[in-house]
């Protein structure tokens, strides 16, 4: 099996308007314009949904958006994306 490389560190952002436990992964870049080579690929973000799949963390929402039910499971999401 062909495991994809996710680029890290991810950046993120909370969304406050969906709630205090949902974040958004924006990329590796911080101030990188909104092109493909700079966002998230969907390959990257279905590896991603495999390990919370996996280790009961969060849950995907949208393409780059995740929710997480206690503070420990978004941060150990953090640790390991961002």
């Amino acid at each position: 099996m062909i495991v994809p490389q996710v680029r890290t560190p991810q950046v993120y952002e909370r969304v406050p308007s969906k709630g205090p436990l949902w974040i958004r992964l924006l990329g590796p870049e911080p101030d990188s314009p909104p092109f493909p080579e700079s966002c998230l690929t969907e390959s990257e973000a279905d590896f991603i949904m495999q390990w919370c799949m996996e280790h009961r963390c969060g849950v995907r929402m949208s393409f780059d958006m995740w929710s997480f039910k206690t503070e420990k499971d978004m941060m150990a999401f953090i640790l390991k994306w961002c």
